[in-house]
C-alpha cells in the first residue's frame, strides 16, 4: 500500500472511468490484470508533470463526447445514427462550458469529429 501520496491528492491530466481500476491496483500494490483496458494515473499523482492522455471519451445519453487538453467536443445522434447537434467548448476561454463555439470553428469540429468517430470505430 502506497503511502507516498498525500490524502486528498488530485491530477489535472485527463483520465477516463475505466482508469480507476488499475490506479486503485498500483495504489494498493496489486498486480494489473492483462483484460484491464484502462491505464493507470498513479504516475500523475506521483509527478504531476508527467504527461497523460492526449484525449478522453465519453458517452452521456445520445451524445459521444471527445475531451482533449483544452477543449471538448460533442456530438448528439438520432436513433439511427444522424448527427442532431454539435457542441465545442474552448476551455482555455470557457472552463464552464457556456458558449459553444462549434459554428465558429468549423475545422476544429471536422478535425475532432474525425477523431471521436475513428475512437468509436467508424
Amino acid at each position: 500500500l502506497r503511502t507516498d501520496i498525500a490524502p486528498g491528492s488530485g491530477v489535472a491530466a485527463l483520465t477516463e472511468f475505466i482508469d480507476i481500476y488499475p490506479s486503485l491496483c498500483e495504489l494498493a500494490g496489486l498486480p494489473v490484470p492483462d483484460h484491464v483496458q484502462g491505464t493507470s494515473f498513479l504516475p500523475q499523482m506521483l509527478d504531476p508533470l508527467t504527461p497523460g492522455k492526449n484525449y478522453a471519451v465519453g458517452r452521456f445519453g445520445p451524445g459521444d463526447t471527445l475531451r482533449v487538453e483544452n477543449a471538448r467536443y460533442s456530438e448528439y445522434t438520432d436513433g439511427q445514427g444522424a448527427i442532431t447537434g454539435k457542441m465545442l467548448y474552448d476551455h482555455t476561454h470557457d472552463v464552464a462550458e457556456n458558449v459553444n463555439i462549434a459554428a465558429q470553428q468549423p475545422q476544429q469540429v471536422d478535425q475532432l469529429s474525425e477523431q471521436l468517430n475513428q475512437l468509436k470505430g467508424r
